[in-house]
């Protein structure tokens, strides 16, 4: 009969040469061990999405004004309304259809959606039916679109640096202007008094939203860093930027459009922007597929969260703040704010 003391004697000797024998394997044991802590650590951040047909980019999302939809501009469906269920899941609603869009804009107060098509026409449709009620002539193709916060004007912007100001209660253009150096972006003041114009070279021009004449100008970004995105905080007090060159810049309103900070941002530059509904921070989606969240006053990095393997397209606040919509490829997604929870 075997003593079981001999035997544990042995499987212990046994275990023992095994690991003198493989060293290399203790080795890649205990580096598992170790990476395995971080990563348990940086868990995804949850999230609702859903994926669109393939065949369309999805470059810009908005959430209307009861935080329950979403309007995408899906480029081969038209703008589509994804519905929030009860549990945060996003399902497909309605597309407008009828011809590939360019680009979309949502009218502050929640009356109408306004699409620019790449044929040029841009097109006035009621936010909740998506009925067409009116339709702009237009021969070349919008690259940017700002509503001003009573939804009587419309501020367009085409791939031919033509910038127009329409009256959308008479279907007219009030006026143009047109920049040499070329224009990529525009936005409205909350107040409705100025536009303000994102140029190809890094210049920032602030016209007068009655007449369309210049009243300021500024190099911004610097010459060569075109300007990517633009923004206002609600109070319109403050302007945010973010150029071509990875830089985040906020602007003083009321102090002659002065320098308030200067943002070097990480995880390559950043193509949208959206500011929070009480003005206090901004999400920028980035080409390392990272929303971050910043501090408004400090510029401090409040959160991060990794979202995709590709350039984000949008983002987008939900009216509370405590969500963000975001678009990658022909997929959107809802997540927590980064840095709220």
């Amino acid at each position: 009969m075997s003593d079981p003391m001999d035997a544990s004697r042995s499987r212990s000797r046994s275990w023992s040469r095994g690991i003198g024998v493989c060293p290399a394997l203790a080795v890649l044991l205990a580096l598992l061990a170790a990476v395995a802590v971080p990563i348990l650590k940086q868990p995804e951040a949850p999230r609702s999405q859903i994926t669109l047909p393939e065949d369309g980019l999805v470059s810009s999302v908005v959430f209307d004004s009861s935080g329950d939809r979403i309007y995408s501009d899906h480029k081969a469906l038209g703008p589509t309304v994804l519905q929030l269920g009860q549990e945060g899941e996003l399902f497909q609603g309605p597309s407008v259809g009828l011809g590939r869009c360019a680009t979309m804009a949502l009218d502050p107060g929640g009356r109408s959606l306004i699409i620019a098509r790449e044929s040029g026409a841009i097109e006035v449709r009621d936010q909740e039916t998506l009925d067409l009620r009116q339709t702009l002539p237009g021969t070349d193709r919008s690259l940017s679109l700002a509503v001003s916060a009573d939804g009587k004007r419309l501020i367009s912007v085409d791939q031919h640096d033509l910038c127009r100001c329409w009256s959308l209660t008479e279907g007219q253009i009030q006026w143009e202007y047109t920049e040499q150096a070329g224009i990529s972006r525009c936005t409205l003041s909350p107040d409705g008094k100025h536009v303000v114009l994102g140029l190809r070279h890094g210049e920032i021009a602030v016209l007068d939203a009655a007449t369309g004449t210049e009243v300021a100008r500024w190099n911004g970004h610097g010459r060569g860093s075109m300007l990517l995105a633009l923004a206002f905080t609600p109070d319109g007090q403050t302007l945010v930027s973010v150029g071509l060159e990875g830089r985040l810049r906020t602007w003083d309103a009321l102090a002659d459009w002065k320098s308030k900070l200067d943002i070097a941002m990480p995880g390559g530059t950043s193509r949208s922007l959206a500011i929070a509904p009480d003005g206090r921070s901004l999400a920028t989606g980035h080409n390392d597929g990272q929303v971050r969240v910043w501090d408004l006053s400090t510029g401090a990095l409040l959160g991060e969260a990794a979202m995709a393997n590709v350039q984000l397209s949008s983002v987008c606040f939900e009216p509370m703040g405590q969500r963000l919509a975001v678009s990658f490829g022909s997929t959107v997604a809802v997540i927590p704010t980064p840095g709220s929870v």
